[in-house]
C-alpha cells in the first residue's frame, strides 16, 4: 500500500489544552506512529488536563466542548515514546506531562493530520510482515477506506 504513515514529525504548533510553551516543544519531534493509520479518519481524543470538578458539567465547560476538537483526523504516537522523544528535545515540556500523570499505560497522544509531515511510510513488504492479520473496511462515518489490525 505505501500510504500508511510509520514516522512522521511534528511540524505546526500542536491542539491542546496544555500550555502553549510545552506544546511548542513538540514542533520538529520525530516520532513513530501507533497502530496503522493514513491520518483521514478521525478519532476520539480526551483532554490532557482532567476536570477539577466532578458531576454533571457546567454550562462554562459545555461551551468549552464545542471550541475543542474530539475528534480528530491525524496520527496518535504512544504516549511512552512521544515522551521520550519529546524529552531529549525540550526537557522541561516533558517535564510538564510527567508531573501531570503521564505517560499513561496503552494510551497515545493524538496530533492533528495539519500538525504533522508524514517523513516515512510502510513499503508493501512491511506492511506484509507485520504481526497480527490487517483487514481492510469501509468506515461508514467518514466514507473512507481504513486498515485495522
Amino acid at each position: 500500500m505505501g500510504s500508511i504513515a510509520k514516522i512522521i514529525e511534528i511540524v505546526k504548533l500542536p491542539h491542546g489544552a496544555a500550555p502553549e510553551s510545552v506544546r511548542r516543544g513538540w514542533i520538529g519531534c520525530e516520532m513513530p506512529t501507533w497502530g496503522f493509520e493514513c491520518g483521514h479518519c478521525p478519532d476520539y481524543v480526551e483532554s490532557i488536563v482532567p476536570r477539577k470538578s466532578k458531576g454533571p458539567l457546567t454550562v462554562e465547560e459545555i461551551w468549552a466542548l464545542k471550541n475543542e476538537d474530539w475528534k480528530i483526523d491525524g496520527f496518535s504516537i504512544l504516549q511512552e515514546i512521544a515522551l521520550q522523544v519529546l524529552a531529549t528535545r525540550a526537557p522541561l515540556a516533558a517535564k510538564w506531562f510527567y508531573q501531570h500523570g503521564f505517560p499513561q499505560k496503552d494510551r497515545g497522544f493524538r496530533f492533528k493530520l495539519e500538525e504533522v509531515r508524514i517523513l516515512r511510510t510502510y513499503t508493501l513488504d512491511e506492511e506484509m510482515k507485520l504481526p497480527g492479520k490487517l483487514r481492510r473496511y469501509d468506515d461508514m462515518e467518514t466514507g473512507t477506506m481504513r486498515l485495522m489490525r
